[in-house]
């Protein structure tokens, strides 16, 4: 039997950097067996496999499997005999097994490391890795420049940073010249449960930076077997996605193959990055974007797991929140505009759009130097941070009796 046609994956531009990536990414973490052991042979198969399907981007760290990953990818690369200009290779620094360390002797050091387990003369993208994790301002004045340094030495072409939280990157972007940076890696930020990042791609657009977006799968929960138990999410989403799952399968639908399209549909983002460890996974996630090319999204379906899910697409664990006060009884917020710095609040009452205007916002910080919002409404203020929001009132609507305020 005559084996299938080739498809041709789409080829996206990344930011002002002149590459094209393919809209589907090989994550390369699981190389590293960090969700179960894999073998060489499979390593090497899928990575074979992704590069004679039209994936020609592939992302690493030397955190993954503590280098394990960079070693495993180095193999299958070396493997496809090709010349190095036919695939694009991004890896990380800063982050590794003993710590984070985001100093630029250490970062200046980590790229011949990489560069030696991936067996090559240079990567694509070097990328800070997890910065929220690190002092932002040595990112913005030490790490960064330092890979300038490697851009200019010849071993990397781009610079890039990822994180979780969206604010990491207007702050580190806000402080350094504009074309310094040159790619942001967001994960769990656009998916069928979180499209935050939306609101941040004109901003990122307009500084000519590239878009990878990866976990389309929201780390598992967007899967019928579901997240791992280490999974941060709250247990009524890891429950609703459980729910929407079902649901697809009833319909005779596969949820990951729904949530991997509907990143794919968002053609502001470069390449949707997802981790894939064997050829049957990488021969299901091409498939779901050819798919999606030839036949368009399953608007129907999408939208009734979207209506499950509804309730919940908001960031991780900040959830259903009710603020009673004299003026508002609020439920479901629906989305926090503007980033950090936002002016108005969308919530739904009874299925009717509400638009409140904030009266006050400030920044404060925790004594785990914990970053969180405060937005007062007349009689209450609402907390929200990276891991919890909450209500306090306050009486009379008196900004000054909540001594957490600065």
């Amino acid at each position: 039997m005559a084996s299938p046609p080739r498809p041709n994956l789409e080829l996206r531009p990344l930011g002002n950097t002149g590459l094209k990536l393919s809209c589907v990414g090989f994550g390369a973490s699981p190389l590293g067996s960090v969700f179960g052991p894999v073998s060489e042979h499979d390593a090497i198969s899928s990575v074979r496999e992704a590069f004679d399907l039209g994936i020609n981007f592939f992302d690493t760290s030397p955190y993954y499997g503590g280098t394990l990953s960079e070693k495993m990818l180095g193999k299958g690369l070396k493997a496809l005999g090709v010349p190095r200009n036919e695939y694009i290779v991004s890896t990380k620094c800063g982050r590794y097994v003993e710590g984070f360390d985001f100093s630029a002797e250490r970062v200046t050091k980590s790229i011949d490391e990489s560069l030696a387990r991936l067996q090559l003369d240079y990567v694509d993208i070097l990328q800070c890795h997890d910065i929220e994790f690190g002092s932002l301002d040595q990112i913005a004045n030490e790490t960064i420049p330092a890979l300038q340094k490697l851009k200019e030495a010849g071993k990397i072409r781009f610079i890039g940073i990822t994180g979780l939280p969206l604010s990491v990157f207007t702050y580190v972007l806000d402080r350094v010249p504009p074309g310094t940076v040159d790619v942001i890696l967001s994960y769990c930020h656009y998916s069928v449960n979180d499209s935050t990042l939306v609101d941040l791609l004109p901003y990122l657009k307009s500084k000519g930076v590239g878009v990878i977006s990866a976990s389309p799968l929201a780390m598992g929960l967007l899967t019928e077997n579901g997240p791992p138990e280490w999974h941060p999410a709250s247990a009524e989403l890891k429950s609703a996605c459980q729910a929407a799952a079902a649901f697809c399968k009833a319909k005779g639908k596969n949820i990951s193959k729904l949530a991997m399209q509907y990143s794919l549909a968002n053609k502001d983002i470069s390449s949707v990055l997802v981790g894939m460890n064997s050829v049957r996974q990488v021969r299901e996630n091409v498939y779901a974007a050819t798919e999606l090319a030839t036949f368009g999204k399953d608007q129907e379906t999408l939208s009734e797991v979207e209506a499950i899910l509804s309730p919940f697409k908001l960031p991780l664990a900040v959830r259903l929140i009710h603020i009673r006060t004299s003026d508002y009884k609020l439920v479901d917020i629906v989305r926090l505009r503007d980033n950090l710095q936002p002016r108005v609040l969308e919530f739904r009452e009874n299925g009717k759009l509400l638009l409140l205007q904030i009266r006050r916002l400030v920044l404060y910080d925790l004594q785990t130097d914990e970053r969180k919002l405060a937005i007062c409404f007349p009689q209450s203020v609402l907390f929200w941070g990276g891991n919890y929001a909450e209500t306090l009132a306050l009486p009379d609507g008196s900004q000054g009796s909540c001594n957490s305020l600065q």
